[in-house]
């Protein structure tokens, strides 16, 4: 067949194994008869070929990227939540590290959470760290205008002291915000 005749006859969709038999994996699959994309036949491999049908029930997505992040691993609830946790970070302008990004994402479907504002994250480690910033975060985007008077803290988005000495307008936005306390009663 020529390049014309190809053309001529438009786009035919070559012939495919169907989706990765793991469940949360949408990879095409490069052996017909595991029915497994690469990296999850790797592991499949590994793990010394246990039943497949079984296995790939359990097996988890995988991380071949560095900024991709499989979330159908975790509960819907979970995903949104990190989600708006995520885009929160970024509009405060803080900086994200697709590593552990992976590790918090990883811990949530390793724990099974299916709240990310309930869970019990640990109050210290690396691979929990901005699990801990989204929580805070999610209570803060939750928060109520008509109540957000009664809190013992002030919210400041802008640095005062960089205001102070001429280094930010108040027009300009910023990534520094300031909690000040006040005192109650």
């Amino acid at each position: 067949m020529t390049v014309e005749e190809y053309l001529a006859r438009g786009r035919e969709p070559r012939p495919g194994f169907g989706k990765c038999l793991v469940r949360v994996c949408p990879r095409m699959p490069v052996v017909r008869r595991s029915r497994l994309c690469l990296p999850h036949q790797r592991q499949w491999s590994n793990a010394g070929c246990p039943d497949r049908g079984a296995w790939a029930l359990t097996a988890s997505a995988v991380y071949t990227s560095s900024d991709v992040v499989p979330l159908a691993d975790l509960a819907p609830t979970v995903a949104v939540q990190m989600l708006r946790g995520y885009e929160a970070q970024l509009r405060q302008g803080g900086r994200i590290n697709p590593a552990q990004v992976k590790s918090a994402t990883r811990w949530l479907a390793d724990h099974a959470v299916d709240d990310l504002t309930a869970a019990e994250v640990p109050p210290k480690g690396a691979k929990t760290t901005y699990l801990r910033l989204w929580q805070r975060t999610l209570a803060l985007l939750e928060a109520d205008p008509a109540t957000e008077h009664t809190r013992a803290l002030v919210r400041l988005h802008i640095p005062v002291a960089a205001v102070l000495a001429g280094r930010q307008r108040l027009d300009q936005p910023t990534a520094d915000p300031i909690l000040i306390e006040r005192p109650t009663g």
